[in-house]
């Protein structure tokens, strides 16, 4: 069985989340799963990421009513994509780049263990 290159967990933008509809969010969340954890950055193809979705990669194209999947994450402005030319006509690489997020955790010792989260994005 082939291991895939998915972490553990990963955290996500609230503005991903309103700005995207449902299948773009469970691609956005793939992406994120995939990307470096320290840099939530990804190269990943649009034919990796809808295999590993179960879609065809049409899916991911726009047409004259839709944006394509990478304009929609464009738009939201959470998501830089970098298109990256290998010098071949028949394939290019894309760089996948979200906004970083500082997160600071707290732990308060009033008796109890409770433990406060912020997360800003920058």
């Amino acid at each position: 069985m082939t291991k895939l290159p998915f972490k553990e967990y990963t955290v996500m933008n609230n503005t991903l989340i309103q700005k995207l509809g449902c299948a773009d969010v469970y691609r956005t969340y793939v992406l994120l799963l995939i990307a470096d954890k320290s840099t939530l950055t990804t190269d990943t193809t649009i034919e990796e990421l809808a295999s590993f979705v179960g879609e065809s990669k049409s899916n991911y194209k726009g047409n004259r009513k839709t944006k394509s999947f990478n304009d929609k994450l464009r738009d939201t402005g959470e998501v830089t994509i970098q298109e990256k030319n290998s010098g071949r006509k028949d394939r290019t690489w894309t760089d996948y780049i979200f906004s970083q997020l500082l997160m600071e955790i707290t732990e308060e010792l009033t008796g109890s263990s409770t433990i406060h989260i912020t997360i800003l994005w920058i």
